[in-house]
């Protein structure tokens, strides 16, 4: 069945309601569910926002409805809201230190391992030099005690 936007095509009478009294009645009602919420026009929020206004500030109407009440205690936990904001964004700021420190110390303790392996690779290195010597030096004192063994039996 096709949606109709005029009062007589949907069986209502021909005599609409002002429109303060439609926004009034949408305020103060109950928001119908999502499987009978009609389709509404792009400017529905705004008119119901409007209404919701002129029934706020109407003065004889503060002393028995709960809006004044519901607004307080929304201002209230808005308050408490940034509160916590506040406090979590406080404590941020110090943990964004500590973790750029532990990243530089991290560099640092990277770069120092980096360093301690070039040492560790490099006297590795020189070690492995030493030992090449020494044998080098072991078969020159083997040859020259061979010579020196030779030239005294020659000698006598």
């Amino acid at each position: 069945m096709a949606q109709t936007d005029g009062p007589e095509e949907d069986g209502m009478s021909a005599v609409a309601p002002t429109e303060a009294a439609v926004k009034l009645t949408q305020t103060l009602s109950p928001a119908p569910s999502v499987e009978t919420q009609p389709a509404e026009s792009t400017n529905a929020a705004a008119a119901v926002d409007a209404a919701s206004e002129t029934h706020i500030s109407n003065t004889d109407h503060w002393p028995h409805c709960k809006c004044l009440d519901l607004q307080k205690e929304l201002r209230a936990r808005m308050r408490e809201t940034q509160s916590r904001a506040l406090k979590a964004e406080a404590k941020v700021e110090p943990l964004e230190r500590n973790l750029t420190a532990l990243h530089q110390k991290g560099a640092a303790h990277q770069a120092a391992a980096a360093t301690a392996k070039d040492i560790a690779d490099g006297t590795r290195h020189i070690v492995a030099k030493i030992n090449l010597l020494q044998r080098d030096l072991d078969i020159l004192t083997e040859q020259h005690r061979t010579h020196c063994e030779e030239f005294q039996q020659a000698r006598g």
